[in-house]
C-alpha cells in the first residue's frame, strides 16, 4: 500500500501527476479498471 497524497505533500508528486493514478478498494476492482 502506498500514500501517494504524503508523497504530493512532499513534493514527489506534481499536482498535473495526480489524475494518473486511481483508488480501489479490491484487486478485482483495479484488474477490471
Amino acid at each position: 500500500m502506498t500514500d501517494f497524497e504524503v508523497f504530493h505533500e512532499w513534493g514527489m508528486v506534481s499536482p498535473e501527476d495526480r489524475g494518473l493514478y486511481i483508488y480501489v478498494d479490491s484487486v478485482k476492482e483495479a484488474r477490471d479498471h
